[in-house]
């Protein structure tokens, strides 16, 4: 460090105070909570608020609404094994670059292995969207599709698979791109799980007590001080 003033030694020059340390920047504002679902809808979010899942149930279906802050694809899936990405039935969801809602129906195998679409395609999309940098993907199948070669009832105490990626398949029959964040929960999906809120921003640190002040100089005695 160095620096410079003028003094007069001889008339003397007044005690300056030190520079008083700058006020700390105010937190950064928590990101918003997700809008609360709607009466009769329940919601699963996990990550915050990285990936929500919301549905409905009627008498033989469930209409589902997955989202997403990964605006590539995203994904909800019924495994056989708790934290297993397989064997597992999986929706994949996403909006195609002509702004068409896509879905499909996989399966995928013990090893992670990822299939190609099921033969028989059980997942009705219903629409797409992304706004405010989430996708959302709504779409509706059967409690039981009676495709026994690869879905899963749905029913209580499922295991459910969530993940979404960044780049955005070309077609419902393309490679789905590796994924960017995965997570698993357990869900009743009939009697309701209760809404799960997004995990709060930590509060931030106090701010650093300022410096203390010198001690003010004796009678007589001049003081110059510099960078506090």
């Amino acid at each position: 460090n160095r620096g410079f003033t003028t003094i007069d030694f001889l008339s003397g020059v007044p005690p300056v105070s030190p520079t008083p340390a700058p006020s700390p920047s105010p937190p950064p504002s928590p990101p918003p909570s997700p809008t609360p679902p709607l009466a009769g809808v329940n919601r699963f979010c996990a990550q915050g608020d990285l990936f929500c899942l919301e549905w409905t149930i009627s008498s033989t279906t469930i209409t589902m609404t997955m989202s997403s802050t990964v605006t590539g694809w995203v994904a909800v899936g019924f495994t056989d094994i708790s934290g297993k990405m397989g064997p597992s039935d999986v929706y994949f969801g996403w909006l195609d670059a002509s702004g068409t809602p896509q879905l499909s129906d996989r399966t995928n195998g013990a090893g992670y292995v990822q299939n190609a679409p099921d033969a028989q395609q059980d997942g009705q999309v219903q629409s797409a969207s992304i706004s405010g940098g989430r996708l959302s993907v709504t779409f509706t199948r059967a409690l039981d599709t009676g495709d026994v070669a690869d879905d899963r009832v749905i029913t209580d105490g499922m295991n459910v698979i969530w993940a979404a990626g960044t780049n955005t398949p070309t077609d419902p029959t393309a490679t789905i791109s590796y994924h960017q964040n995965r997570g698993f929960t357990t869900i009743d999906f009939l009697s309701g799980v209760p809404p799960v809120s997004p995990t709060p921003a930590p509060s931030p640190s106090p701010p650093p007590s300022p410096p203390p002040s010198p001690t003010p100089p004796l009678a007589g005695v001049n003081r110059f001080c510099a960078q506090g």
